[in-house]
C-alpha cells in the first residue's frame, strides 16, 4: 500500500500517513518570509521606484479599484526590469498605508493570460 508523500502544514499526521518532510504551521522553515519582497524592493531601479510610487498615491486618491497594471497603463509607467517589483511595490504601498487589498480579479495584461491578480484601493 502506498500512502501519498505530500508535506504537512502543523497538523498531526494520522496513521499510515506518510510526508517528505513537515513544513511548519507558518510554511517558512525558519527562512525569512519576506525575503524575496526585500530583495524585490532593494534592487529596484530608483528612478522607477519613485515614479511607480506616486503614480500609486495619485491612483489612490482617485478611490477607485484597481490593478498595478492599471496603475502603469493610466500613469504611462514602463515596465520595471523585473515583473517581480510590481507586487513589491503595491506591497510596500500597502505598508505606508497608501492603499489597502480589496480582492482579486482576472489580470487585465494580456501578458498575463489573465491570471488572478489582487485589487487594490486607497487607504481611508
Amino acid at each position: 500500500m502506498n500512502a501519498e508523500r505530500r508535506p504537512v502544514r502543523g497538523g498531526v499526521l494520522e496513521a499510515g500517513e506518510a510526508s517528505i518532510h513537515r513544513i511548519p504551521p507558518d510554511g517558512h522553515n525558519g527562512e525569512n518570509p519576506y525575503a524575496g519582497r526585500d530583495q524585490a524592493e532593494q534592487h529596484a531601479d530608483g528612478w522607477w521606484w519613485s515614479c511607480a510610487m506616486q503614480a500609486v498615491e495619485a491612483m489612490a486618491a482617485t478611490g477607485r479599484t484597481f490593478q498595478a497594471h492599471d496603475v502603469a497603463d493610466v500613469y504611462g509607467l514602463a515596465d520595471p526590469d523585473s515583473p517581480n517589483r510590481w507586487g513589491a511595490l503595491m506591497g510596500a504601498a500597502h505598508r505606508l498605508g497608501i492603499v489597502e487589498p480589496v480582492g482579486v480579479a482576472m489580470s487585465s495584461r494580456r501578458s498575463t493570460a489573465r491570471s488572478l491578480v489582487r485589487t487594490w484601493r486607497g487607504a481611508p
